[in-house]
């Protein structure tokens, strides 16, 4: 005989309450709308056939049959169809749900476009192709649940949903975040998700005003009075940091970074580099390269 007790306290610390709210099944067709979009709470997408783009923080990333895409609230995207090979997926929206990846040979992770100082915000992509028929199955009988409408559907819809979401959290090594989804991001809050998803555009103070539907003088002004910096600095500042990163860990020239950055001119570039970071570009790849040849002689 097996006999336990379950601390459910425990284990709703440690899953954070997390409730489904919605369901949907999407196919695409030629008048689908691609522009970006974010959410207070997370979405689950399951992508159960065809091939595309998802698109967040200024990325695209490939996705295909089989994979799993958590968006973690707040955070701008959109998923891009092939009209050769069209894009069908289930789209699941959970309240008081955010993840962070810890990732394991064995996870299935492909990508996470989390920023590291903020662990849940950002996106997870992973590649569960090989278990399609384990999950598939769990769409099938919640669609099968909702069109019988038998007693207590809904428990069993919770039920498969519950399933769907332990084979998440325990295949991909995930850690729930605390997350209120009824803390509504501000406008100055997506204000500076934009900017950060989409930093490498042609963005001026006008642009993001007429996008946001705001004065452009009212939209200064509320963006430094929350992040303490005007909205085109921090652009410059995103863009500054994202080209420290490739400094570091890509061969590509300064001006190649330059430009992937959003910079048009080098000399402008260099010039608010060695602003934030009080060193020029060429001196952080120097720093970078004697840091890793360093470590490489200490290993040996």
């Amino acid at each position: 005989m097996i006999q336990f007790k379950i601390n459910f306290i425990g284990v709703e610390n440690r899953v954070k309450h997390y409730e489904l709210i919605s369901y949907e099944r999407h196919r695409f067709v030629h008048d689908w709308k691609n522009f970006e979009r974010m959410h207070s709470h997370a979405k689950i997408i399951f992508i159960s056939d065809g091939q595309g783009y998802f698109r967040s923080e200024g990325r695209d990333i490939k996705i295909s049959k089989g994979m799993v895409i958590i968006v973690n609230p707040s955070i701008m995207h959109a998923e891009i169809s092939s009209k050769q090979h069209p894009l069908e997926y289930a789209l699941f929206s959970v309240k008081n749900f955010a993840v962070a990846g810890q990732g394991n040979a064995h996870s299935g992770l492909l990508v996470s476009t989390e920023d590291n100082t903020a662990p849940q915000r950002g996106s997870l992509i992973f590649d569960y192709s090989s278990c399609f028929a384990e999950l598939f199955s769990v769409l099938e009988n919640i669609e099968a649940e909702a069109v019988k409408h038998r007693p207590f559907w809904e428990l069993a819809v919770l039920n498969e949903f519950n399933r769907f979401m332990l084979f998440l959290l325990r295949k991909g090594t995930l850690i729930s975040i605390p997350h209120d989804s009824s803390k509504r991001p501000t406008a100055m809050n997506r204000v500076e998700l934009y900017i950060r998803s989409q930093h490498a555009d042609d963005i001026t103070l006008d642009k993001i005003a007429n996008l946001f539907y705001m004065n452009k003088y009212y939209l200064a002004h509320a963006f430094k009075k929350q992040y303490g910096i005007s909205p085109i600095k921090y652009l410059n500042m995103v863009r500054c940091e994202n080209a420290r990163d490739l400094l570091k860990t890509t061969s590509l020239s300064i001006s190649q970074i330059a430009t992937s950055v959003g910079f048009y001119t080098i000399s402008h570039f260099c010039s608010l580099y060695r602003q934030f970071f009080n060193e020029t570009p060429q001196e952080t790849r120097k720093n970078a390269y004697m840091e890793a040849s360093a470590n490489e002689a200490a290993k040996k």
